[in-house]
């Protein structure tokens, strides 16, 4: 097996400074993360233009010495780029966002690269939605409007991960007071006395899914990623993406479609999103540097 160093572009945007003009940092033997340095840019007058320029030498396994699939080593930078970003803001206090992420590969051939940039900012693609401003105009319950912002907040997010952990949350005050979940049963090992209890979390929301249409081996699957995002029971393998986006998908609409029918407004359906999938959503090329530079 190849291992393969990549360098991780990204611009970084954040309330902190660099006293000493630029930052650089080798990280410890055995990390995948290699090298690091963060340095401020600046306009054509010299003005601090608010984002700072990160790269991030990481070393990526190659099993066959083929030639990577370009989402793979689009998928580690981001991560990468965001653990890095988060580790800003602990440190800083502040908040820390990134602008754009690309990752780089130096060829065998002198002066050629192969960059692979993402193709899209956003999760999926879709042509715009008409607006009506009905909505506006209802009086909406405190709880509701909570719901509201927490999916608003998951669907903005390009990270699956975020944008599921946003969305599960809205999923827990939409039904967490759902009346038609089914009771659960504890049992005592030594006497066999069996006791109704009242029902849990997931009983709720697996229920609430179902009332919506889901089947239920489809809503435990969802409840099972909320559970794996919760206690950190995944590595976050491309699967594992893969999987939490696609429930974020579901998990959206039946949101939007119980926010609907809780407020007792017809909201127009979501207009489909083009399919979307990590290969197609990236620019793979392969550059040489001009003489000279």
């Amino acid at each position: 097996m190849a291992r393969e160093r990549w360098a991780v572009l990204a611009k970084v945007r954040g309330e902190f400074v660099i006293t000493d003009g630029a930052l650089t940092a080798d990280a410890e033997p055995g990390q995948r993360v290699k090298r690091l340095e963060l340095t401020p840019e600046f306009d054509d007058e010299g003005q601090y233009t608010g984002l700072h320029a990160l790269t991030v030498e990481i070393d990526i396994d190659n099993p066959d010495e083929s030639p990577l699939p370009g989402h793979i080593p689009l998928e580690a930078a981001k991560d990468v780029a965001e653990s890095t970003a988060a580790a800003i803001s602990l440190a800083t206090g502040r908040p820390v966002a990134l602008e754009s992420v690309s990752v780089r590969y130096d060829l065998a051939e002198s002066g050629k690269h192969r960059l692979v940039i993402g193709a899209s900012q956003a999760v999926s693609i879709a042509p715009p939605s008409v607006f009506d401003p009905t909505l506006l105009t209802v009086a909406i319950d405190r709880k509701a409007r909570r719901v509201i912002r927490w999916w608003a907040r998951g669907i903005a997010a390009a990270d699956g991960v975020e944008r599921l952990s946003a969305l599960t949350t809205a999923l827990d005050l939409i039904a967490g007071d759902h009346d038609a979940a089914p009771t659960r049963t504890r049992v005592c090992t030594e006497c066999g006395h069996a006791e109704a209890l009242a029902p849990g979390l997931r009983e709720r929301e697996i229920a609430y899914l179902k009332s919506l249409g889901y089947d239920e081996d489809t809503a435990a699957l969802i409840y099972e990623s909320r559970i794996d995002l919760a206690h950190g029971r995944t590595d976050l393998s491309e699967d594992d993406l893969r999987r939490f986006r696609q429930h974020a998908d579901l998990l959206a609409e039946a949101i939007r479609r119980g926010l609907g029918e809780r407020l007792g407004i017809a909201l127009p359906p979501t207009p489909q999103s083009l399919p979307f999938d990590l290969p197609s959503a990236q620019l793979d090329v392969e550059y040489t540097d001009p003489p000279g530079d």
